[in-house]
């Protein structure tokens, strides 16, 4: 399998949108989340998507930031964590 560079260096994040999750407001960190990466241009190198459930329902809103999942994310925990990859495929890519 070919792997495109480009894609390669996107961060991946997905938030679990099951309902514990959901109702511990995994529905509001996505939109934070979405909105960090729209007004930051982070379009190219930042992928969130919604997904199903990690297992960890009573410790959400859970988030997966590339390998390192995190419970009981809040926005903060998210981006420190997004950034924290930006900053390693930047060095990556140097």
């Amino acid at each position: 399998m070919l792997v495109d560079n480009e894609r390669a260096q996107e961060v991946q994040v997905s938030v679990c949108v099951g309902t514990s999750c959901f109702l511990r407001g995994s529905q509001t960190l996505l939109k934070r989340l979405a909105d960090y990466v729209e007004s930051g241009d982070l379009d190219d190198t930042v992928e969130i998507q919604a997904t199903f459930c990690f297992e960890h329902c009573d410790r959400g809103p859970t988030v997966r930031v590339g390998e390192q999942v995190i419970e009981h994310c809040t926005f903060d925990l998210a981006y420190e964590a997004i950034e924290g990859e930006l900053k390693a495929c930047t060095s990556i890519a140097e």
